[in-house]
């Protein structure tokens, strides 16, 4: 089983000349079209800029793992930590021809058909040994203890001391000049006329290798030796012979019909051929061995084995059986729908039952033949019980037969599927749709129980000469003894068993993700990893022969050897590939910086090789924190702290070993405002911050301090205006002419008049006196106050006052507050100063109305006006305390409060411009309660 790695699967070139993997696991590939490196998933072109010829050829590795190549035009190049270095050109001496040359302690050794070049690699100091006569073609320098040797078409030739060329005394053959050092030995291939000869060479003997007859004949390409093994590379495939005795013994023949150019088995036991038309092959496990078929578009519905070399199997309406394993024999071409129901084989009677729910058949002595005794035709499982009576399940029931009357023997009912006989313990088992069933007669059959539930069997076998059978259940395979669970294996979840078989040492389980075997011995479970990986089969049928397992998939069948183990490789260490503007591989030595303003970085995680990446888990931590599982070998790290982190990998592979930890130091580097010099800058300035904050926070408690001060003068000149209007509602005056009022009442006997003229009195002067211990009171009581001061006023006046008062219908007097004492003085303002000198009818007209925002106080009166009271009272030494208080408290109400209370008087005048009184307009703010 190969795979094709060509230009389809991204290989640039399909011509590859050789193949080579470097210490680090990753192949290299010389092509016509240049040197490619190969991780596994990528092919990446090294080319120098000096490079004249795209072509490369014998890539080879040196001691301090530098890889060194070469081209037509006698350039020679080495790479090291990925970058290349153009050695040398020595174009002079190989004439553009493809030339051998060796990497042999620290020289080159340049192999032409004139001499030997040695070249120094540190000095690259240069000496020329020369032949005494031009030669067909020389190989490459091989060295052996202090000995060299190299081939030419003729003879081996010996290099004493690298100072002369002397000749062997072997028989000279005229061919090619391939040679190959083998341990101790050197093996050479000549061609002589039209046959090809291999030689052996050990300490001057020469020996005849024989067994080579499949190649005697097919043009020799290279020799490669690697353990024990030789592989012979022609133009008809790659030949695998072991060396026993002197003798080459043929082993395995591979890509038949291909020229292989070269062969690499790598460091996880992967075996690469480069051809020169086709591209690269792997082979990742030569012991898995794929059979082939006649037809492969069909699937395979039925598989027996019946020993070691005899496969029977079905595939589309197809019968195919294989003796040795080599060619195919068809039967069955017209039969319909043979793969849809069984194949059940007799071992009994050595035949074939195929049963496809119309007819049934039998495959006896190489013969398909209709079986129309039977009426069994529709069953689903069969299994022979003994020599006379066989079991078949059918759809709705089990039946018993007599194979020699063919009588129903018996029967249950039942819908029924998979069958299984313990030849052992005599005990049947079948798998009902309700459940397992076994016992030892169809009559007697009982639920088998697994804590205390019943089985429903996915797949059975029996474990060969003991009396244990084998059942998968849910995610599990649980072993029986009759009827009694006695052993259980957990199978992880990622599987699902799809079949199960057994030979004398383990059990092997087919899932949906490929095969895991438990061992009878050490009752432990493993996997196959390599075949599971690489194959990703899903294992529908598995079986097994005295030596061989059979695994059995939709579309092939694989087969190997019963001791089959996984290779036993190490880990290997994982790389990097940080994503940024571009991807790159870090070393451990490398630093990878991070801008502050981007703290997240795109990991790609990589192992060198053919399908590492799905051979291993890998695993990553962050400083040195708890390991966590890496899904899709990529990783997404954000949030980064600033300065250093390390990012660390490791693989693990199928037995749980660890490789070597890979990581990658990552610094992170800070934003301006978390540099230090940022923060030096920004702590002075917090503290000249500071600094003027503090004064400014003792400016403004000095501020404070002076408003404070300052509102309570201004309180302080507001409640002397209080008192000030007080004095002035009760000034001697007006309580002088009221008790004159109330006197004259007494005198004129009007007792009811003065009672009442006294109550009024003694009603406004508490309203005042109450009216003065607040700042403010509703409209309502300023109303109600305003009333009684013009009833008192209306009886001094003898009652020629006409006064009236009016509230808009929708102020609300009792929500609405005033300032206390403030209307008044403006209506005893009128009275005093308008109306009291004026002759004839005497109007004052009062008027409350509000806005959205403020209240409005009119006052009206048809008095004497402004000029002319300011005319009557010149000369007299009167102070109008109502006026002036109430001026000056306006003023401090309106800086204490922030509000704006104006007072706007108007004087009103005819058509004549001769005063016909004056209206004084009171703008409060509305504050409500």
């Amino acid at each position: 089983m190969y795979y094709q790695i060509a230009q389809e699967e991204g290989l640039p070139d399909r011509e590859v000349y050789s193949i080579i993997e470097d210490r680090s696991g990753l192949i290299w590939l010389a092509t016509n079209s240049g040197l490619y490196s190969y991780d596994g998933k990528k092919f990446v072109l090294y080319k120098h800029p000096e490079q004249r010829k795209t072509a490369v050829f014998s890539p080879q590795i040196d001691a301090k793992g530098r890889l060194w190549f070469c081209n037509l035009n006698g350039q020679f190049f080495y790479i090291e930590n990925k970058e290349i270095t153009l050695f040398g050109d020595f174009r002079n001496l190989t004439k553009d021809v493809v030339v051998n040359f060796s990497i042999i302690d620290n020289f080159l050794f340049i192999s032409t058909n004139q001499s030997i070049v040695r070249v120094h690699i540190a000095t690259k100091e240069k000496k020329e040994f020369l032949y005494k006569e031009r030669r067909p073609g020389i190989s490459k320098v091989i060295k052996i203890e202090q000995d060299y040797f190299i081939t030419d078409g003729e003879k081996l030739h010996l290099i004493n001391e690298l100072s002369n060329i002397t000749f062997s005394k072997k028989k000279g053959i005229i061919g090619s000049t391939k040679a190959e050092k083998c341990g101790d030995k050197i093996i050479t291939h000549f061609y002589s006329g039209n046959t090809n000869e291999f030689f052996l060479f050990q300490e001057e003997k020469e020996i005849v290798l024989n067994g080579v007859e499949k190649v005697k004949d097919l043009s020799i390409l290279n020799i490669e030796y690697r353990g024990n093994r030789v592989w012979i590379l022609t133009s008809d495939g790659a030949f695998e012979y072991i060396m026993q005795h002197n003798k080459l013994c043929f082993q395995n023949k591979y890509l038949r019909g291909y020229s292989v150019s070269s062969l690499l088995i790598d460091s996880k036991n992967n075996i690469w051929f480069s051809t020169l038309s086709s591209g690269v092959f792997v082979i990742p496990d030569t012991r898995i061995k794929k059979i082939n078929r006649i037809h492969t578009t069909n699937s395979i519905t039925n598989f027996k084995a019946i020993n070691d070399s005899i496969i029977f199997y079905v595939e589309g309406r197809k019968f195919f059986t294989k003796n040795n394993l080599n060619k195919a024999n068809l039967y069955s071409e017209e039969v319909k729908r043979l793969h849809t129901q069984n194949m059940f084989y007799d071992a009994y009677l050595n035949r074939f039952y195929f049963f496809n729910g119309i007819e049934a058949f039998i495959y006896d002595k190489n013969k398909l033949l209709p079986y129309s005794k039977a009426d069994n035709w529709g069953s689903k499982n069969v299994i022979r019980i003994n020599e006379n009576t066989v079991w078949v399940s059918f759809y709705n029931k089990l039946l018993a037969y007599n194979t020699k009357t063919f009588e129903k023997v018996s029967f249950i009912k039942g819908r029924c599927n998979k069958l299984l006989l313990n030849k052992e313990s005599e005990y049947a088992y079948v798998d009902f749709y309700q459940g397992l069933k076994a016992g030892k007669n169809i009559q007697d059959l009982n639920f088998v129980l697994y804590n205390k539930q019943r089985i429903f069997g996915r797949a059975l076998t029996e474990q060969p000469k003991s009396e244990f059978v084998w059942v998968a259940f849910e995610n599990k395979v649980l072993c029986l003894k009759g009827t009694t669970v006695i052993n259980t294996i957990i199978i992880d979840k990622k599987y699902t068993v799809l079949s199960l078989s057994s030979d004398i040492n383990k059990l092997w389980i087919g899932t949906n993700k490929g095969i895991l075997r438990y061992n009878y011995t050490n009752k432990k479970l493993s996997v196959l990893n390599r075949f599971n990986q690489v194959f990703k089969p899903n294992i529908k049928q598995i079986e097994t022969t005295e030596n061989y397992t059979y695994a059995v998939t939709d579309s092939d069948i694989f087969r190997f050897s019963n001791t089959y183990t996984n290779y036993n490789v190490l880990p290997d260490k994982p790389y990097f590939k940080v994503t940024k503007e571009k991807k790159r591989s870090y070393k451990k030595s490398e630093v990878f910086e991070i801008e502050s303003n981007d703290k997240s970085i795109d990991v790609e995680f990589m192992i060198n090789g053919f399908k590492s990446l799905e051979n291993h888990q890998l695993e990553y931590r962050i400083d040195q924190n708890h390991w966590r599982k890496i899904k899709n070998n990529n990783l997404t790290l954000s949030s980064l702290s600033y300065g250093n982190t390390e990012l660390q990998v490791r693989a693990l592979n199928f037995k749980g070993e660890v490789s070597e930890v890979n990581s990658l130091p990552i610094f992170v580097h800070k934003p301006f405002y978390l540099q230090w010099w940022f923060i030096t800058l920004l702590v002075i300035a917090i503290i000249i911050a500071i600094v003027f904050f503090v004064k400014f926070l003792l400016k403004k408690q000095e501020e404070k301090k002076d408003k404070e001060m300052y509102q309570i003068e201004i309180k302080r000149q507001i409640t002397n205006l209080k008192l000030e209007n007080l004095r002035s509602q009760m000034n001697p005056h007006f309580i002088f002419n009221a008790l004159n009022s109330i006197q004259e009442y007494i005198y004129s006997n009007d007792k009811k008049q003065a009672s009442s003229y006294l109550v009024k009195f003694s009603r406004l002067i508490r309203m005042y006196l109450d009216h003065s211990r607040v700042s403010e009171i509703t409209l309502q009581k300023e109303i109600d106050a305003l009333f009684l001061y013009l009833a008192l006023e209306n009886s001094r006046m003898g009652g020629k006052l006409t006064y009236k008062i009016e509230v808009e219908n929708s102020l609300k007097t009792n929500a609405i507050l005033v300032p206390s004492l403030f209307i008044q003085p403006y209506i005893e303002n009128a009275i005093k100063h308008g109306l009291l000198h004026k002759r004839g009818e005497k109007k004052l007209s009062i008027n409350f109305y509000q806005s959205k925002t403020n209240l409005y106080c009119e006052v009206t009166d048809n008095g004497i006006g402004r000029e002319s009271s300011r005319n009557m009272k010149r000369g007299k030494m009167h102070s109008s305390f109502s006026t002036k208080a109430n001026t000056d408290r306006v003023k401090l109400m309106n800086i204490e409060k922030m509000i704006e209370m104006r007072v706007e008087v108007q004087d009103l005048k005819n058509k004549n411009n001769e005063a016909i009184g004056t209206k004084v307009q009171i703008v409060l703010p509305v504050k409500k309660i």
